[in-house]
């Protein structure tokens, strides 16, 4: 019998709760003061080289949503978010971006359930990240598909900016389960109440 793939939300957010600043576009896509929540991927720290190197050999595909698509693509090219490991990203989109990268690593799904599917079909019972933006993990968390919160809690105020935590319709319970300290982050991991 194949392993079930864990589907785990991974994120920055700021101590006060925020993903991105306020007035994210193009220009800013993390917002203002936003870049501060990913100074932590760079801080060449044996933690955060241990969080990487453990989460990629874990890791089976990568869902996202439409607005973190079209702010992060610049960045991503078309091996998206894990590079050259070139693991599927599942967007969830109403339509087809302008912006699609040939020979991209990139499906566009109409939903979280046609999202969720087409992952698991190619995670093989790996792990399954959903990496933003909040709107995306909200309606993850609503539906109860998500097994464990990744946050990498940055110890920054932002005061403003998108929330990762609104929207939801009920109260998720969670079980600490690794707290790690880098040099520029928490890394905290928290299994959802309901997988315990």
């Amino acid at each position: 019998m194949e392993n079930k793939s864990v589907v785990s939300a991974v994120i920055s957010m700021s101590l006060d709760g925020f993903i991105a600043g306020e007035h994210v576009s193009n220009d800013e896509p993390l917002g203002i003061g936003g870049l501060a929540l990913h100074n932590w991927m760079s801080d060449g720290s044996a933690e955060t080289d241990k969080i990487f190197s453990e989460g990629g050999k874990m890791l089976g595909a990568v869902i996202c949503g439409r607005n973190t698509y079209d702010l992060s693509v610049p960045w991503w090219k078309e091996n998206g978010p894990t590079g050259e490991a070139r693991l599927p990203v599942f967007v969830i989109s109403d339509d087809q971006p302008n912006n699609i990268e040939p020979n991209g690593v990139y499906t566009f799904v109409k939903d979280i359930e046609t999202a969720l599917e087409k992952a698991e079909n190619v995670a093989k019972g790996k792990n399954i990240t959903i990496m933003g933006g909040a709107k995306t993990i909200q309606k993850f968390l609503r539906k109860d598909y998500i097994n464990e919160i990744h946050i990498q809690l940055i110890p920054i105020l932002l005061s403003g900016g998108i929330r990762l935590f609104d929207n939801l319709d009920k109260q998720v319970k969670l079980k600490p389960i690794q707290t790690i300290s880098s040099e520029n982050a928490i890394h905290l991991q928290f299994l959802l109440e309901s997988e315990v």
